[in-house]
């Protein structure tokens, strides 16, 4: 099997730069909610649409202690309004009992992981009420896959009850990407989530206030001195063997 310059090159700067991003994602921002991590990294470059007004997107004092500021759902809707922070949670369905969505737009491929990494959780400000009838009203879709219902499927487990800061509790509901309802296997990605409430009119309890969304967990990044010696080793044997060789002849690997 023959390889060329460039090929063994290539093969290096991949390793090289599996170091660079392990290390990165060694970096990266985590928080805990309710016993749960998340890796705030995964908000680089994502961003939310979705079809209702600023009307409907309202303040929260959930997310700075938590540190999710600038990484509600609202937030990172700012783009479709100007740039302006809109506010922290978005509220489908309100008053006119209508089916509203919002869509999470990761920047970058979002890995699904064993363990809590192979679980998606939503956040949905409760009322007075417990239980909350609109804690899982509404319904999810993955990677544009089937809408999963959040109070039927046995995918989705709900908390209440979840407290933030200043008080204002939360319904927490936890999606298994790998029960059946979604079919996702531990390696495949997240690239879009849509959420949408289930549009019942004349039902008070249909419209949810989402605030915040990730998958949650930690993925153990790759250890950097196995990658770089093999990388920094493919470069020196290479070059070596190419120093050495006389012209014409091309080198060899099997």
């Amino acid at each position: 099997m023959h390889f060329t310059y460039k090929t063994v090159m290539r093969a290096a700067l991949v390793s090289v730069l599996a170091v660079m991003t392990g290390t990165m994602a060694q970096a990266a921002p985590f928080t805990s909610i309710n016993g749960l991590d998340y890796d705030l990294g995964q908000f680089a470059g994502a961003a939310v649409t979705t079809n209702v007004g600023d009307n409907r997107i309202f303040g929260s004092t959930f997310d700075n202690p938590n540190g999710i500021d600038m990484l509600t759902l609202g937030e990172l809707a700012a783009g479709q309004f100007g740039g302006v922070d809109p506010g922290d949670r978005i509220t489908l369905g309100f008053g006119d009992g209508d089916q509203d969505m919002l869509t999470l737009t990761y920047g970058a491929p979002v890995l699904i992981g064993a363990g809590d990494a192979s679980l998606f959780v939503v956040f949905e400000q409760a009322s007075a009420n417990t239980p909350d009838p609109e804690g899982t009203s509404f319904e999810i879709s993955i990677n544009g896959g089937i809408f999963v219902n959040a109070g039927t499927s046995a995918s989705a487990t709900l908390t209440e009850d979840v407290v933030g800061a200043g008080g204002d509790p939360q319904n927490q509901i936890v999606f298994d990407l790998t029960h059946a309802d979604f079919g996702f296997l531990i390696g495949d990605t997240i690239s879009t989530v849509k959420i949408q409430n289930l549009g019942i009119a004349g039902v008070s309890t249909d419209d949810p206030d989402f605030l915040f969304a990730a998958r949650a967990g930690r993925i153990p990044a790759p250890e950097p001195g196995t990658l770089a010696l093999f990388g920094l080793g493919l470069l020196l044997l290479y070059g070596t063997a190419r120093w050495r060789r006389p012209a014409g002849v091309r080198l060899s690997l099997s």
